[in-house]
């Protein structure tokens, strides 16, 4: 999801990892091997896999590129069928000036994750501004990726890019919040930090 401001761009960016690649995933967090993902470790591979999906993402705004900084990030291990998944949460804040009357013309593409199929989603929302000629989502089908509608599952929803304009003026939103990802000097925070997953055993090691 991307929430538009007039002088910023917040993006709340999450995948989702089903059973079998979570389990490869876990593999990759637990760096000292013992046959669990620590609160440390787990919070590191967040830290590191967000950094390395900024490269991947890409907003422009009128024709210039916008960096992309990272404001927070989270993890949990939801229970899928039998066995652990991966939640990755990602906020991303680009700040940017808009002009007292002027139109701003968006491009969003997300390039993370290509070489695996899933569903994709991609919202765009005004908080302050009229967002117009959008080819984006206005609300989530899937909640956030927690609650895929079975009808759609046979052919999920692809979308990984955007375009949209917006232009000053229009109702304000709520607060921006995440609720399932913290500031990164929250998590920088050595143990383990308010929220934060509990170890995850890795299937076949010792726990």
């Amino acid at each position: 999801e991307l929430r538009v401001s007039r002088d910023a761009v917040l993006l709340d960016h999450v995948t989702d990892f089903a059973e079998v690649p979570a389990f490869g995933e876990r593999r990759t967090m637990d760096a000292d091997a013992d046959g669990e993902a620590s609160a440390t470790e787990s919070h590191a591979y967040a830290r590191t896999s967000c950094s390395a999906f900024a490269r991947d993402l890409s907003l422009v705004a009128d024709g210039e590129r916008l960096a992309l900084g990272l404001i927070e990030t989270g993890i949990s291990f939801p229970i899928g069928q039998g066995a652990p998944t991966v939640r990755l949460v990602c906020v991303y804040s680009a700040p940017f000036a808009m002009g007292p009357s002027a139109s701003t013309s968006f491009e969003f593409a997300d390039q993370s994750q290509r070489e695996r199929q899933g569903w994709r989603e991609v919202l765009v929302r005004g908080d302050g501004v009229t967002v117009e000629a959008s080819d984006a989502l206005a609300a989530s089908i899937s909640d956030r990726l927690t609650s895929y509608p079975a009808d759609l599952l046979s052919v999920p929803v692809g979308q990984s890019t955007a375009t949209f304009s917006v232009t000053p003026g229009g109702p304000a939103l709520s607060p921006f919040d995440v609720p399932d990802a913290l500031p990164m000097a929250a998590v920088a925070v050595i143990g383990q930090p308010r929220g934060s997953p509990q170890p995850c055993a890795v299937p076949g090691e010792p726990a």
